[in-house]
């Protein structure tokens, strides 16, 4: 009975190193797809609030003629993940069909996030009912894993995209 004891306790220390060496291997690995898998539902994430929030401005945008309410309403729905005490910077263009559009580019301080670009066309001056309002949110998001940096191009370009009527 004590050599088998003896014979056990000696396997059992052979196997030590075995089991240093297997972890070493796999760990690596392991933690590599675990961040990855991480940073794949980041990324999703931050596509359905940027897709939630396009929409939710839409809905503001098609009964309401201020734009800044629109920004101001995308800015809360954001406000998860840009943080509070964002800056609001408004420029004016042209869409692709010549339609006068606001260009607001949010930037957050806090979260360090300074790249968020709104889209409205037409602009509230020139929106009447029956026109297509649309709402465009463009967004390149940083991608930390190594793996996903393989897989995604690195900024991840995020463009939400809502056409709504204008009541």
């Amino acid at each position: 009975m004590c050599q088998w004891i003896t014979k056990s306790i000696k396997v059992m220390r052979e196997k030590r190193g075995q089991t240093v060496v297997e972890l070493a291997l796999i760990l690596p690995i392991f933690l590599l797809l675990l961040f990855s898998m991480i940073e794949f539902g980041r990324v999703l994430y931050i596509m359905q609030m940027m897709q939630f929030a396009s929409r939710e401005g839409a809905r503001v945008g098609v009964v309401n003629t201020s734009d800044t309410v629109v920004v101001e309403k995308i800015v809360n729905n954001l406000s998860g993940y840009m943080g509070a005490g964002c800056t609001v910077a408004y420029s004016s263009g042209t869409d692709e069909q010549g339609r006068n559009m606001v260009i607001a580019t949010i930037s957050s301080l806090n979260a360090g996030i300074d790249n968020v670009i709104v889209k409205i066309s037409p602009d509230a001056v020139t929106r009447q009912t029956g026109d297509d309002l649309m709402v465009r949110i463009n967004h390149s998001l940083d991608i930390f894993s190594p793996l996903m940096e393989q897989i995604l191009p690195n900024p991840y370009p995020i463009d939400a995209l809502i056409y709504m009527k204008v009541e």
